[in-house]
């Protein structure tokens, strides 16, 4: 029988290896005050399917060839604003940051 906790220490680090592997294949590589992957928790098993009906895109403004910056209203939640910041490295699109309107841009996980 596994020692206690064992389990829930190789989910945690199955969580936090395929969280590095998402960052890696779709994130710029940037040190991030949030959303590092040594942080990442693991709560209960949820049944997730996201659905961009839930989010649709409002605007879609490129400030240069390379910057595209996206903004969408969340319908779940506290139907937040979010701004999303995709560049182009290597001929790939990639997300740089997330942000969330609170009267003003606020930094906010990916």
């Amino acid at each position: 029988m596994p020692a206690r906790g064992e389990s829930d220490e190789k989910r945690l680090n199955d969580c936090r290896e395929a969280c590095r592997k998402l960052f890696e294949q779709y994130c710029t590589a940037k040190k991030r005050k949030y959303s590092r992957v040594e942080f990442t928790g693991v709560g209960g098993m949820l049944d997730y399917a996201p659905d961009p009906a839930d989010e649709p895109i409002v605007s879609v403004r490129t400030p240069t060839r390379r910057r595209i910056v996206i903004e969408t209203k969340q319908k779940f939640s506290q139907q937040d604003r979010c701004r999303y910041v995709l560049v182009k490295k290597a001929d790939r699109w990639l997300i740089d940051s997330k942000a969330i309107w609170k009267g003003h841009w606020r930094e906010a996980m990916l």
